[in-house]
């Protein structure tokens, strides 16, 4: 599954898209990974306050400290 999220974060990146993702762990690192290797911005939305928990691929942090409300966000 990872490297599957990876393949999809990579063509996101190649197809000119901004990837937003939950910007933390498993496979949304994945999916980030893919996206910033190929040059891709990444977008990671947190449901803390903390920006450095945000994985190490993602581009810009929005720390929401609103828990996985923010899953809203990254949907919308």
């Amino acid at each position: 599954m990872l490297a599957q999220a990876e393949e999809v974060g990579r063509r996101i990146a190649e197809g000119g898209a901004i990837l937003v993702c939950g910007g933390r762990t498993g496979v949304m690192e994945a999916a980030s990974r893919g996206a910033s290797e190929a040059g891709g911005t990444v977008l990671g939305v947190l449901p803390g306050t903390d920006h450095a928990d945000a994985n190490p691929y993602v581009t810009h942090v929005i720390a929401t400290g609103i828990g996985q409300a923010r899953n809203l966000s990254v949907v919308a």
